[in-house]
Parts: structure tokens; sequence; C-alpha cells
């Protein structure tokens, strides 16, 4: 190991560009859920290459402090890769769920054919593929510096307002524009960098908690706190007209969630500002804003989102106040989708494999020129590809999770202004905010399902589990 000692290749900053490279990867290739997208053609070779570089980086560090979120990854690419191992015939036609096969391959003489676990193998290793790019944005936040870190929050607003800005471009621009760059996608509304409006929608919504903690928090930003108010003012509105004009009633309440805590814990840090006795007229002028703004721009959000609303006769406002053809759809399947997770436990029927098991069951009464590709619900289709083993890997991350979240919580409602530690506090709180609102929008859709937010989330899980350690 002496010999490659220094080399360029080990450096903190090569391993800094590395990450670098793969969220940019997944941000530009990684914004469609589909398994055929082309980009994957890219973007699978170079995150299994940057990964395997980032594992034998990791290993050579020794660090400790990620174990339990990358066990639980390393768990679940175990466990879609048993899914894959063919069984002996008996053993397959016992599993739930196989029946309607087995009679197939009696009809046709193939009753003794091994088959693997999953009832879709080639959806099922576009899944095992699709762990690698999350494994490796968590291999590598284990080993850059603490220095490294601190500039990952900046990074993702800024990748997140660059998705912003196509947005608005998209609407601005023709409805089979360049700037839509997925051929499968809502066309005429701001996606943004994904394909979905539902799964931008969403990462808006996640990004409150970030630039809000970026703009009155980081300490590198030499501006004074008047502006910096007024850029988070601008910032929020922009964010949450751009949301409204998805269309997304998710997003939209996630961001207005987002929104309305931002507000209540701004106010509590900002309250208990002290007036000293002599205090020149400056520094009462400080102490006001510092009382008041956050409340003010609240209100002024407010009232900017509502004028937006009652003056905006476009379509994708427009779909908030109405029935959506799509979101009757999921409501009348929802009953279907429960009963299938039940009827493939403990094992599930393979990762990526709904598409296909769905069609078994799909009613006549709900058949559509369109098909259902995945459940909208992230927690069922994890019991029905994954079975008991996936849900106790999920239950173990939720419960890492809130054991983070909770005090976390507490902390930062607790610290005041001149807290020592306060920054790192209120640090882990946004990021921790963040990954909740992509979960919660997990229940009615699938944004983790993309490589961008598989990427996001594992970002996010590495930087929260780095500033509970610093």
């Amino acid at each position: 190991m002496r010999l490659i000692k220094g080399n360029f290749w080990l450096t903190d900053k090569t391993k800094m560009a590395v990450l670098v490279i793969l969220m940019l990867s997944a941000f530009f290739l990684g914004g469609s859920s589909r398994h055929d997208t082309l980009t994957l053609i890219l973007l699978r070779p170079i995150s299994v290459l940057l990964t395997g570089w980032a594992l034998y980086i990791f290993l050579e560090s020794n660090d400790r402090r990620l174990t339990l979120p990358l066990m639980c990854l390393l768990a679940l690419f175990g466990w879609i890769l048993l899914q894959l191992i063919p069984l002996p015939s008996f053993i397959w036609q016992s599993l739930p769920g196989r029946s309607i096969v087995a009679e197939i391959d009696a009809l046709r003489g193939a009753q003794h054919t091994w088959r693997p676990l999953t009832l879709s193998p080639s959806r099922t290793v576009n899944s095992l593929f699709a762990i690698f790019m999350p494994l490796g944005v968590l291999l590598l936040i284990g080993v850059i510096k603490e220095k490294y870190v601190d500039w990952l929050l900046p990074i993702l607003v800024g990748l997140g307002f660059a998705s912003a800005l196509v947005g608005m471009a998209q609407i601005l621009g023709p409805t089979d524009g360049p700037l839509y760059f997925y051929k499968i996608t809502n066309s005429g509304l701001p996606v943004g960098m994904f394909a979905n409006r539902n799964h931008h929608a969403i990462f808006l919504a996640s990004l409150v908690p970030l630039v809000s903690y970026v703009l009155l928090f980081d300490e590198r930003l030499k501006i004074k706190l008047a502006p910096r108010i007024a850029i988070l003012t601008v910032a929020l509105v922009f964010m949450v007209v751009l949301t409204l004009m998805t269309g997304s009633r998710a997003g939209s309440l996630l961001i207005a969630g987002a929104i309305i805590m931002l507000l209540l814990f701004a106010a509590k840090h900002f309250r208990g500002t002290v007036v000293p006795p002599r205090a020149t007229a400056r520094m009462r002028y400080v102490a006001m804003l510092r009382r008041y703004a956050i409340p003010a721009t609240g209100v002024l959000a407010v009232f900017i989102v509502g004028l937006t609303l009652h003056l905006s006769d476009s379509e994708a406002i427009a779909r908030l106040n109405q029935n959506d053809t799509n979101s009757e759809v999921r409501f009348k399947t929802l009953p279907y989708v429960a009963d299938m997770a039940w009827a493939y436990l403990p094992f599930g029927s393979g990762f990526g494999s709904f598409e296909f098991v769905y069609k078994i069951i799909e009613p006549d009464a709900l058949l559509t020129p369109s098909y259902f590709n995945q459940a909208h619900n992230d927690i069922l289709q994890v019991i029905i590809e994954g079975g008991i083993p996936a849900v106790a890997i999920l239950a173990v991350f939720l419960w890492w999770l809130a054991k983070l979240a909770i005090p976390a919580t507490v902390s930062a409602w607790r610290a005041g202004a001149t807290t020592r530690g306060s920054e790192r506090i209120w640090r882990l709180a946004a990021v921790l905010l963040a990954i909740i609102i992509v979960l919660l929008g997990g229940i009615a859709d699938y944004p983790v399902r993309t490589p961008l937010m598989m990427s996001y989330v594992a970002l996010l899980t590495g930087v929260a589990t780095r500033s509970r350690h610093s």
C-alpha cells in the first residue's frame, strides 16, 4: 500500500471531485424512474466504476460513522441479489403468488424449470444496479474531510435551483422543446431535471429547509442578515409558485408544511434577541429585524402565492382544484395493491416486478389505454416486491432516522443564535427534515425510485450522520 501513498487518486480533493461527479451524473442522467431510459446506458457504468473505487477508498479509511446506513443499503443489495438465484421447481412453485406461472409451466411441459424468486428477473437486475449510485455516494461521504462536507448542502441548493430554472424555462418554451430531457414526461409542465412533475415538486419542497439553512446559518456567506432574509423570501416565493405550477397536490402540501415548519423554528430562534440597555440605533434596528423579519417573510410569501393563485388561469394551477384522473385511478387501485402486499408475503414478488404482477390481478373495470407501472405508494410497493426482509431493512432505517430526528428537532427548537454548535444543530435538523419530506412524498408517489432522488437521499443521510458526529 505504501507504493500508492500520496497518489493523486487518493487525495482528499479527488474524493470530493468523484463525489461531485456522481451527483452530477445523477442530476443530468437520473431524473427518470423507468428501466428503459436511454441515459442509463451511461449512468449505470459510471455508478458501478466509481462505487468500486469508493469502496476501495472506504475500506482503506476504516471509518465507522456510516455503519448503520451502509449496512441497510448493503442488506438491500444482498436481498435483491438473493431474489435472482434460481430455485428448484418444487420450492419455487410453493411460494405465494406463483400458481398462475406454475400452471402455465405445466401446460407447456416445463414444470421442472428452475426459476429465481423474482417474477421479473430483468427488472430485478435493474434494481440491483440501481443500488450502486446511492452506495457510492454514502461511501464517499464517509471518507471526505469535514470541510468538504460543509460544501455539500450549498452544492445541493445550487443544483436544486438549476432544476427550478430549467422548470421555469420549460414553461416559457414549447411543450415538446429540447429542455424536456425524457421521452415519457409531463410535457408543458415544469418537471426540471426530472421526467415526472410530482418528483420535481417533492424535490423542491425538500429544498426548503436546505435553502433556509444555507441562507440563514451558513457562516461562509459574508452577507448581512437583511439581505439574507430578502434573498430567502425571493427564493421561497419562487419555489412555492413553481411547485404550484407543477399541479402536484403532494408537492404543494409538502412545501406548505415545510414553510410552516421554517416559520415556527425561525420565529422561535430569533424571538429571544436581546437588545442591550445602551444599544445604538443600528443595534436596535438589527434586533427588530431579527424579531419580525421572519414572520413578515411568511406573510409576504403567503400573500404573493395567494395572489398568484387568484390571478393565474394556467392549466397547471387549475389542476389543484380539479379532479385528477390519475389520482382517481390510484385511489381505485389502492385496495387491489393492498391485497397484493399480502398475496406475496413473506418473500415478495421481486424488486421491479410490480408492473407485471399487477397485470395478473388488474380488474377489467380499471383497464385504460395507459398502464399502471408503479404502486404510487412506496411502502406498499416495498412490501409487494421485497416482502418481510425488505420491510425489516426499511424499519431499521426509519428507526435510525427517528433516533436522529427527534433529538435534533428538540435541540434545534431550544438552540439560540449564540448557542455553541447551533450551526451544526440546525444543519442536522434541516437535512433530516428534507429526508422526511421526500419519504412522505413516497406515500402518494415513488420519488426515491429515480437515481437522482436515490443519490439525493443518500447524500442527505451521509451529511446527517457526519453532522451528528461532528
